[in-house]
């Protein structure tokens, strides 16, 4: 399949295809971003401390 824009979107419609299972890489990206984002938020805040939410593992 070449008619995506980017790799990713490559990726997910070549799964889509083959039916495959895709990983669920929603998960691994909120576990990287999201202490950024309570970060910034709470440097907005004067540097309260903000609690980081777990959303747990992606589902099987």
């Amino acid at each position: 399949m070449g008619s995506a824009v980017c790799p990713a979107q490559d990726e997910d419609l070549d799964g889509q295809h083959r039916r495959a299972a895709r990983p669920a890489p929603i998960f691994v990206a909120a576990r990287y971003t999201l202490p950024g984002i309570i970060a910034h938020e709470s440097a907005r805040r004067g540097g309260v401390r903000l609690d980081i939410p777990d959303f747990g593992d992606a589902p099987a």
